[in-house]
């Protein structure tokens, strides 16, 4: 991820720094930790937020104008597709949905010449600060590192609620700092750390050759000394992959006995299973998809993806989409940033379904059927026109009065 430096140009002092009771609010001192401990340190973690964000920075953007029309060649749509001199479009939608994804906060910055953005850029949400008026819902300036020698405050319109940074966050219902997004790792933190301990177990387990933390007891008395040396001989020649399969000799007086469960005891892997499979439902991210046992929700992988995109991934691009167009449409007159869901192969198997249903039926002529498929119309006059089944016959008023006079007729006759 990449730190920009803001730029040497000035900055207005806000009005609202002085004149009015304000209260600062700063992000909770744990999304470092989710960071560190959750997307740094567990792999399931890592792979559901990568996964979720590689999946939406793929999706291919469009620009519609204020009549509704796409555009291709659109000043909005170059600046999606290169932010900034240093990331192209995937890579900032990958970060920024990263940080969404990990600490529930991101925070975006346009640059603007002659009025018009030319430049997004992205900024951690470690030292952010908000201020607004006590019982104001509206946000009067965003700052970065206060009391910091590198402090940079941003205004932020009181009546329009706009402003040069954008900050898109989760849902907080929290009482305290809600004014910042609260991060999808807190409802898993529980399983991250307990998945993070077990494996770090695992690792010392395996380090200390496969051994459990002993007790040594002698029925002579041990010195103090004495009890340094047998420690000290245990680390050196018991401990350590190095010592694995060797053989160990204590005095006939001593005792070794383990003060630990065994790794059956534990069920440490069922565990990590149980911890990932939680992990992947808080994101949204079917197992089958990272290939992790158990609870196979959907009947093969490409249902999984089907469902990954429907459920998670297009959700948050929503999200996304929705707050870029509140904060650049108006900077590109009226112009909104769009997507068409064919476009994304993971819906290809939606599709698919919708088109043989769509041929299964009897509103569509052959030329549009073809159509459907991408074939080229039929010169046949009869290419252009419905067809039904010839058992499909209306019953309506008259084909009922048909029918009595028929049962008339063959009633008269055998009179």
């Amino acid at each position: 991820m990449k730190w920009w430096p803001f730029s040497n140009r000035s900055i207005k002092t806000s009005q609202g720094q002085v004149g009015f009771t304000q209260k600062h609010s700063f992000p909770s001192d744990n999304i470092r930790a989710y960071t560190k401990e959750g997307y740094g340190q567990n792999p399931t973690v890592f792979a559901c937020v990568d996964l979720i964000a590689k999946s939406l920075a793929r999706i291919p953007l469009k620009v519609k104008n204020s009549a509704g029309e796409i555009v291709d060649n659109h000043p909005l749509l170059s600046l999606l597709e290169q932010p900034n001199p240093d990331e192209g479009g995937n890579e900032f939608r990958h970060a920024a949905t990263s940080w969404f994804l990990i600490t529930g906060n991101c925070f975006m910055q346009k640059l603007t010449s002659s009025g018009v953005p030319n430049q997004l850029l992205l900024w951690q949400p470690y030292e952010w600060s908000i201020s607004r008026r006590l019982g104001d819902p509206v946000p009067r300036l965003y700052t970065f590192g206060k009391n910091q020698r590198y402090e940079r405050s941003f205004d932020v319109d009181p009546i329009t609620g706009k402003s040069e940074i954008l900050h898109w966050r989760t849902f907080n219902p929290s009482t305290e700092g809600s004014e910042f997004g609260q991060a999808p790792l807190k409802a898993a933190a529980s399983c991250v750390d307990s998945a993070n301990s077990a494996r770090l177990w695992n690792y010392s387990t395996l380090e200390n050759s496969g051994s459990h933390s002993v007790v040594i007891t002698s029925d002579d008395e041990i010195t103090p000394d004495q009890k340094k040396s047998i420690t000290q001989d245990v680390f050196e020649n018991w401990m350590g992959p190095k010592n694995a399969n060797k053989v160990k000799v204590m005095g006939s007086a001593a005792k070794v006995d383990t003060i630990s469960m065994t790794p059956h005891e534990m069920e440490w892997l069922e565990g990590l299973k149980l911890q990932s499979q939680e992990i992947c439902a808080n994101f949204g991210v079917p197992t089958q998809l990272l290939g992790i046992d158990g609870s196979q929700t959907y009947a093969n992988y490409e249902e999984a993806k089907v469902a990954l995109f429907t459920q998670t991934v297009i959700p948050i691009l929503d999200l996304l989409l929705s707050e870029l167009n509140r904060w650049l449409s108006d900077d590109f007159a009226g112009a909104k940033i769009c997507y068409n869901e064919d476009d994304i192969p993971a819906l290809e198997p939606l599709r698919r379904e919708k088109r043989a249903e769509l041929l299964r039926s009897d509103v569509l002529t052959i030329n549009e059927k073809r159509e459907l498929l991408g074939y080229e119309p039929r010169k046949e006059e009869e290419a252009d026109k419905l067809f039904i089944q010839p058992n499909d016959i209306p019953l309506d008023e008259t084909f009922a009065d048909d029918l009595e006079d028929e049962d008339g007729e063959e009633n008269a006759s055998e009179e």
